[in-house]
């Protein structure tokens, strides 16, 4: 038991399963404690915690004052500064505290789960002024079996329906049991809520639904962005009508990511980094978002004989192994300038000049910006590129007659960055895996991703991937020359390697391009 303080009041917290995965906070019934979550909670594929509100179970009473629903919520507050972010299922007048906590703390409560049972009505939607206002905890009925008597007064605390629904809609993701049972007015208001998920009323097959399935809704309906992910023995992603216009978001901020962590489970890597090979040895560009891979990677393909693999994005398996990830390369008309023959018709030039506006570097940071404020971001990213797509084009477009490869051999990491002054550097292994990893994590920080991202990275069994993730890019790394090449004329492709002749294509030594400086 981890003993806690709420203001004068101890609080008893009770570890009910150990192991990895994501977090689950069990908030109980009116009269009930943390021990009623012990069967269930060994059904958890991850930590889970139970809690003793004050004046339950081991938690000492409240001195002063009487009880309400706050002040539960002050306790399941407490508790979630100890055990980090978490899920919340609640039960009864847990559920109304879970409530409470979902849309008040968002930002550390990804998921809660609403059930029926003791206290769960409360004392009706709006105060009884013929009542006596002056009735002492005796009144409120016989006091329940190891409480404070005075917790049945949380049986006449009035909950307003616009309070509740007021929660209900900032809450990140809220899943509320459908079944035959007594539904209060602040019960039905939150379930009219369109961000709120049904769920099964019974504590088991709920925790199982909140486990697997996640919800991202900015409020608007069909005319917004939202997005719901369901897991099971496939995956399933239902979409709001606009994605359906803008296939572009829904594919890059939604299946994308899924993919990512999908890849992990069954032993691969995405990882945001170029690639071309010479021969069977395979080469890595990674960067920063917007540094200019597409086009480094456009003219080695142009200038040297090597064959293109990937571009954004790169499979890559844990013994060297580089795999192919099929998709159209973005490309600006700055892109279009470097090389000399792409197979762009004139239609296709001009919109690119617009396109290459909206989607530019300037564009994506507007967008970071908008971001990290309350705007419905994700439905204006949708709206935008509705109307001005992304420009993206496969690289035989592009560069004409290009050779490309399925697969090769991992045999060196270049990392290219923008810089005032010229230099090639060699990188130890852990230098070159952060790096990559930190671009893999940037190109990925756009939402819903940041809502999604726990949920996703516990696919399978609640067990977190991003360790494994780590595991198979360094075990693929290992042994791998890695290179950082900073340049202030953009020109990185000069020192990838050359080959000679499609027979004998010799690799230019990394300990070699060390020791060159960039002309």
């Amino acid at each position: 038991m981890i003993a806690l303080r709420h203001g004068r009041v101890s609080i008893a917290l009770h570890p009910l399963r150990e192991g990895a995965g994501p977090r689950l906070l069990c908030l109980h019934a009116l009269g009930g404690s943390a021990r009623d979550f012990r069967e269930a909670a060994q059904r958890w594929p991850g930590p889970v915690f139970g809690l003793d509100f004050s004046g339950h179970g081991q938690s000492s009473p409240l001195r002063g004052g009487g009880y309400f629903p706050e002040n539960l919520a002050g306790d399941a507050d407490a508790a979630l500064a100890e055990i980090g972010p978490a899920r919340l299922a609640g039960v009864g007048i847990g559920a109304y505290v879970a409530l409470l906590l979902a849309g008040g703390r968002s930002d550390a409560v990804p998921g809660a789960l609403l059930l029926p049972g003791a206290g769960l009505a409360g004392g009706g939607p709006a105060p009884d002024f013929s009542a006596d206002t002056l009735a002492r905890w005796e009144d409120f009925g016989a006091p329940l079996p190891g409480c404070d008597p005075a917790v049945r007064r949380l049986e006449r605390d009035v909950r307003p329906p616009e309070y509740a629904e007021s929660f209900a809609r900032a809450a990140r993701n809220l899943l509320l049991a459908e079944g035959d049972f007594s539904q209060p007015p602040w019960w039905q208001a939150v379930r009219a809520v369109p961000t709120v998920t049904p769920a099964p009323s019974d504590l088991v097959a709920g925790l199982a639904h909140l486990v697997r399935h996640v919800r991202y809704d900015e409020g608007l309906g069909r005319f917004g962005f939202t997005v719901e992910i369901g897991m099971g023995n496939s995956i399933e992603v239902v979409a709001s009508p606009l994605l359906r216009r803008s296939p572009h978001v829904l594919y890059t901020n939604v299946v994308e990511p899924i993919l990512r962590w999908r890849f992990v489970e069954h032993g691969y890597s995405l990882v945001h980094a170029a690639c071309v090979s010479f021969g069977d040895e395979a080469y890595l560009v990674t960067a920063r978002t917007d540094t200019g891979k597409t086009t480094t990677i456009l003219k080695t393909l142009e200038h040297h004989r090597c064959a293109f693999i990937s571009d954004d994005l790169t499979l890559l398996r844990s013994d060297g192994q580089v795999l192919t990830y099929p998709k159209p390369l973005t490309i600006s008309r700055h892109t279009v300038k470097a090389v000399r023959t792409p197979l762009l018709s004139l239609r296709e030039r001009t919109l690119l000049f617009y396109q290459s506006r909206v989607h530019s570097k300037s564009g994506r940071q507007v967008a970071q910006t908008l971001a990290r404020s309350h705007l419905p971001v994700a439905t204006i990213n949708a709206l935008v590129q509705l109307i001005v797509p992304p420009p993206k084009y496969h690289v035989d477009r592009l560069i004409p007659g290009v050779e490309t490869a399925r697969e090769a051999r991992l045999a060196g990491l270049f990392v290219i960055e923008r810089s005032d002054e010229d230099s090639v550097r060699p990188l130890e292994g852990d230098q070159a895996l952060e790096i990559l990893m930190e671009n893999c994590a940037d190109s990925y920080g756009f939402p819903p991703y940041e809502s999604i991202e726990e949920f996703l990275q516990g696919l399978r069994g609640g067990r977190s991937l991003v360790g494994k993730e780590r595991k198979i890019v360094g075990s693929a790394l290992d042994g791998i020359p890695a290179t950082r090449l900073r340049s202030s004329t953009m020109d990185w492709w000069r020192m990838l390697p050359v080959g000679t002749a499609p027979e004998e294509r010799a690799v230019v030594p990394l300990s070699a391009v060390a020791d060159a400086q960039l002309t």
